[in-house]
């Protein structure tokens, strides 16, 4: 197994994928330990996604993949020295520019060959796309397609036989990667798990740049404060935790959930008519809140179907605010906005206190065709994969999976 892993340092000849390049070919021992950012990974990476040792003894081969003149993936794919058969392709989470390695590791624990990739740029920053539509291209589908692809046939090669089953699972981001595969390139996967996937991302970065026009961007000066944040969670809870019959602090099924928030108006006295809270609302703030979760149209056109009330409102919240926002709330669909409307619309600098309902519709209109479709597409998408071959499957959860059906007898 460790001289046939280090022979592929020699190089790789994979049909319709030219000029693929070998940076590393190892052979790691179980529970090795891995320091991606002393091999020259982005060091945001390592901080948001921190890397198990080695579960089981594997072959490690990082390659890099020409995708244009202007653009590469690197991916990384882990090759188990007791294989089961199978194949898993991971997703990336946020604007998924980093290796998910726990997700590599917890399909080597199961004897799965796996692949992970940066989708064509390096760390959680958006700002890669930025007059880069090769780059956008690879962020898009390119990079997941062409990974699954590239790692089969290194299987094949590698163990002499193909797969017997190949499986897809992401979250967020990585969700949205998997609708995608699903509905364009059906064939690429049996099965395929996806969590919270964020289709409709445009739309998405469009209600998040709302949201932050009329909350603010300051934790501590915001129209609604953490504390009332932390009130509407708590009212949450309380109306939709046992809609699922479990008392649990999770709301199960987050389409059921509709709460009343005019139990948190501000009376009389100051407090909230709610029994279980003396934080108020004002009827100002309140009207704030519940835009967060309704859907938001501009002159008749849907732009975003508006958030869930999932028992997490304020993570949702507070991660969209404060001195590091979420990257990807705010950075990335400033850089996407400025890259393609800086003739049609202002390249307004101090985004999103300028941004208007006019950008938004306009850069949806220019990404829609980029992005994954949308959630009304899933029928045609069950229909499409059973068409495809009888064995396909796609489960999808509102929050992100932890496991993968990677099991022999699954």
């Amino acid at each position: 197994m460790a001289s046939r892993c280090r022979s592929l340092a020699g190089g790789l000849s994979i049909e319709g994928y030219p000029g693929i390049g070998v940076t590393l070919a190892q052979y790691l021992p179980a529970n090795t330990t891995l320091d991606p950012v002393a091999e020259g990974q982005n060091s945001t990476c390592s901080s948001w996604i921190p890397i198990p040792p080695m579960p089981v003894n594997l072959c490690r081969l990082a390659i890099h993949v020409p995708t244009s003149n202007s653009s590469e993936i690197v991916e990384e794919v882990w090759l188990p020295e007791d294989w089961s058969g199978r194949f898993l392709s991971t997703g990336n989470g946020g604007l998924g520019g980093c290796i998910q390695y726990p997700d590599l590791a917890f399909a080597a624990s199961y004897g799965s060959a796996s692949v992970g990739n940066n989708n064509g740029h390096n760390g959680t920053s958006g700002g890669a796309v930025f007059h880069q539509p090769e780059v956008l291209e690879d962020l898009v589908w390119r990079a997941l397609y062409a990974g699954a692809v590239i790692e089969k046939e290194i299987t094949r090669q590698f163990y002499g036989s193909t797969h017997q089953k190949s499986c897809y699972f992401g979250c967020s981001m990585g969700g949205r990667q998997g609708w995608n595969a699903a509905q364009f390139h059906p064939e690429l996967f049996d099965g395929i798990m996806v969590g919270a996937p964020a289709v409709g991302v445009t739309g998405l970065f469009s209600h998040f740049a709302r949201f932050l026009t009329s909350f603010g961007t300051d934790v501590e000066s915001a129209e609604v404060s953490v504390e009332q944040w932390s009130a509407v969670q708590n009212e949450t809870l309380r109306q939709c935790d046992d809609l699922d019959g479990a008392t649990d602090g999770i709301v199960e099924d987050n389409r059921r959930c509709q709460p009343d928030l005019s139990t948190l108006l501000c009376g009389k006295y100051g407090h909230a008519t709610s029994l279980v809270s003396t934080v108020c609302l004002s009827s100002f703030q309140l009207s704030l809140v519940e835009s967060f979760f309704e859907p938001w149209y501009v002159d008749g056109q849907l732009i975003y179907s508006g958030l869930s009330h999932s028992g997490d409102e304020v993570f949702q919240a507070t991660s969209l605010m404060g001195d590091n926002p979420t990257g990807w709330a705010t950075e990335a669909r400033r850089r996407k906005l400025e890259s393609e409307c800086m003739d049609a619309v202002p390249r307004h600098r101090s985004w999103p206190k300028n941004k208007t309902p006019t950008t938004s519709t306009l850069s949806r209109a220019i990404y829609r065709g980029s992005e994954t479709a949308e959630p009304r597409s899933s029928t045609g998408t069950a229909k499409r994969m059973s068409t495809s071959t009888s064995r396909n499957r796609i489960a999808i959860t509102s929050t992100c999976p932890r496991r993968c059906t990677l099991r022999p007898n699954n």
